[in-house]
């Protein structure tokens, strides 16, 4: 059995944190400091200097093993190691005030995946894995019919002999079949252009389509490595990562993320 931990809310909108061992009442402030810590420290700066990961990782193991010790006394004692944390209490939860609505979602925004005891991250051990579950319950819905889903497919390959080629082709004939009993609305943007592209996303509602399912090949942009393939007079930082694609006549052109964002449309 998994190690089960619930994250519960009361109608005082006050959390408790429950397993088999008992549960417990959490502080409300402690738990939004540990959020603020975590949004400052990890997600905003996105640190991957170990030494910072660990004591963040540390400092998560703590305050869930509590003074109790349940996550520990619960790895000693499973035989199948996979932390389970139940969230959808906290997650689906109505009319919560301002600070409690902000806690709530904040617990499954944790980055769980950082557990450290002291003795190395759980999550790079055998069987021990951190699972948020925040929408397990499922609503029927009476007299609404699914549609097919809605995929917009360009594989991009400039008429370069630099580019290895695509199998593009065989890509797009696993999709279908993969999708075969399902229904389908498979839409594909030939001219591996993002200008085009850009446009083919312009001419349909905002919300029409479910996945952009592109093919092509990536770089890690430095000048030293690839300033020949911008065109002259035009620069990129370096360490950029890039998406090879076409411009209008098939040529090869270097695509940021921030150029595929603006043919999503913020997507």
């Amino acid at each position: 059995m998994p190690l089960k931990f619930t994250f519960a809310l009361s109608q005082q909108q006050t959390f408790e944190l429950r397993c088999d061992y008992g549960s417990r009442r959490l502080d409300k402030q402690e738990l939004a400091a540990l959020i603020d810590l975590c949004e400052q420290n990890y997600y905003t700066q996105q640190t991957d200097r170990l030494p910072d990961l660990t004591q963040l990782g540390r400092r998560l193991y703590q305050w869930l093993d509590g003074k109790e010790g349940w996550l520990r006394r619960a790895l000693d004692e499973a035989d199948e190691q996979t932390i389970y944390l139940d969230l959808i209490q906290t997650s689906e939860a109505q009319g919560l005030n301002a600070d409690t609505g902000r806690v709530a979602l904040g617990l499954a925004h944790l980055p769980w995946e950082l557990l450290h005891d002291d003795n190395g991250f759980l999550s790079e051990r055998q069987k021990v894995l951190p699972v948020r579950s925040v929408q397990q319950r499922q609503t029927q819905v009476i007299g609404v019919q699914n549609r097919p889903l809605r995929l917009l497919f360009m594989a991009t390959a400039p008429e370069d002999p630099r580019v290895p080629p695509l199998g593009f082709e065989r890509e797009e004939a696993n999709i279908l079949q993969a999708t075969k009993d399902q229904p389908l609305a498979l839409i594909v943007e030939e001219s591996g252009s993002v200008a085009e592209l850009a446009n083919l996303v312009k001419s349909y509602p905002e919300d029409y389509f479910d996945v952009f399912h592109l093919t092509g090949h990536g770089i890690i942009y430095t000048k030293k490595d690839y300033g020949f393939l911008l065109p002259k007079g035009a620069t990129l930082p370096d360490n950029t990562p890039c998406f090879i694609t076409e411009d209008e006549v098939g040529n090869l052109q270097l695509t940021t993320v921030n150029d595929l964002a603006k043919a999503f449309r913020g997507r």
